[in-house]
């Protein structure tokens, strides 16, 4: 690298701003990765399935265990559109649409797996906001709730849903 200095104590002073400008970048990205564990730690602390969509639906984040409870590992999720990514019904579409608004929903939804068998999944469905208050996306958790389902089926024969 050149720099064409015709003053030798310019280069002096140029390159030692430099090296505290690089010194600084490594902290700060230390930093960076030290804060990450801190305030992610439903990544892989947590046994529940988290995802993180901002105010077009894309995904900005999730837990381990969102890809595995929804069949998504060999997906790219982070900037994806859940709507393209995952296959929901038209009833949590319009739940997520009216939770970008402020409202939080809890929505239960039978779905059926790949290989045929019947699955329910509660999912709540609550805004986050910036520090003005501003809803700038959702943080979605969902929990397989088949057995407690199959249970309320076989002592009475109905199911109910909760509707929100």
């Amino acid at each position: 690298m050149m720099f064409n200095f015709s003053n030798p104590s310019n280069f002096s002073t140029c390159y030692n701003k430099y090296l505290i400008n690089q010194e600084e970048t490594k902290a700060n990205h230390q930093a960076k990765l030290d804060n990450e564990d801190l305030y992610n730690p439903h990544k892989n602390q947590t046994k529940l399935a988290v995802g993180v969509l901002d105010n077009n639906l894309c995904f900005l984040d999730v837990s381990e265990n969102w890809i595995k409870y929804h069949g998504l590992k060999r997906v790219e999720l982070v900037g994806s559109n859940i709507l393209t990514v995952q296959n929901i019904s038209q009833n949590l579409k319009l739940n997520l649409t009216k939770s970008l608004k402020g409202i939080v929903h809890e929505v239960e939804e039978h779905f059926t797996t790949e290989n045929g068998l019947s699955n329910w999944t509660n999912w709540n469905i609550s805004p986050w906001q910036n520090a003005r208050g501003v809803v700038q996306g959702l943080i979605l958790i969902t929990k397989d709730i088949t057995s407690t389902k199959d249970q309320v089926v076989g002592d009475t024969g109905n199911v109910s849903i909760k509707l929100v």
